[in-house]
């Protein structure tokens, strides 16, 4: 009898041991709406609550995203590649195990480009020494129009395709102003990382046209984002040398 028991205790002990938690997994937040063109950051709390040093796996497992948008997963104050679905606190990946009590920065960013609509990405963070510890989390990153009116209704404000397209090296970008404004001319490449000021500065009211040369830029796709103080626009061109 007392052999019966000792062993049931044995393994109610293991049982508690193995489901315990050992990280957090926690979003600040789960859904983030902003203008189109703009980055959505979720940030996390991933801390080790054990008293060992816990290694963490983190997969993409939903990438559901409008057209031309793209996500990152961010490990560590670095982003990989959209491409990338999994990271993990490993050496492979620029990372070491979380230690008893450390908190560890990860976060995955949505770029918003040139169509409005809404992303849905989901993560899963698992623990590599206990695959049975898993914690699943959906985000929701929508784009807003950028003003209470409709977006095709706003009069006076454009962003042309620039021309040509594609284009080698140099290309010519029109837009309208309804009213004189500061503007920001931006270049990003297709991972969402801006490399280049076309133009930034004030201009007044009307049409204008901005000339760039992008010679020293690799053939692939770009998005340019002209923003003012009430408007952002985002448009796709291409680059074939």
């Amino acid at each position: 009898m007392k052999k019966t028991i000792l062993a049931l205790s044995l393994f109610l002990f293991l049982t508690i041991t193995a489901d315990a938690q050992t990280f957090q997994f926690i979003p600040n937040h789960t859904v983030v709406n902003d203008t189109l063109g703009s980055e959505m950051i979720f940030d996390f709390e991933l801390k080790n609550i054990s008293t060992v040093p816990q290694t963490v796996y983190i997969l993409r497992t939903r990438d559901q995203l409008p057209t031309d948008w793209t996500s990152s997963l961010c490990f560590d104050e670095g982003c990989f590649a959209p491409f990338v679905d999994s990271v993990a606190t490993t050496q492979d990946y620029g990372s070491s195990p979380i230690l008893p009590g450390e908190t560890r920065d990860f976060s995955v960013h949505v770029f918003s480009f040139a169509n409005h609509g809404t992303a849905n990405v989901t993560v899963k963070a698992v623990n590599m020494n206990n695959a049975g510890e898993v914690y699943e989390v959906e985000l929701t990153a929508a784009s807003v129009l950028v003003s209470v009116e409709e977006e095709s209704n706003i009069s006076g404000f454009s962003l042309g395709q620039n021309y040509p397209n594609p284009f080698n090296p140099s290309t010519t970008i029109n837009f309208s102003l309804p009213s004189s404004t500061n503007i920001s001319l931006l270049l990003y490449d297709a991972s969402g990382k801006e490399v280049a000021v076309i133009s930034d500065g004030f201009y007044g009211q009307g049409n204008h046209s901005v000339k760039t040369d992008m010679n020293h830029l690799s053939s692939g796709v770009y998005f340019y984002t002209l923003k003012t103080d009430k408007f952002t626009v985002t448009k796709k061109m291409i680059l074939e040398k």
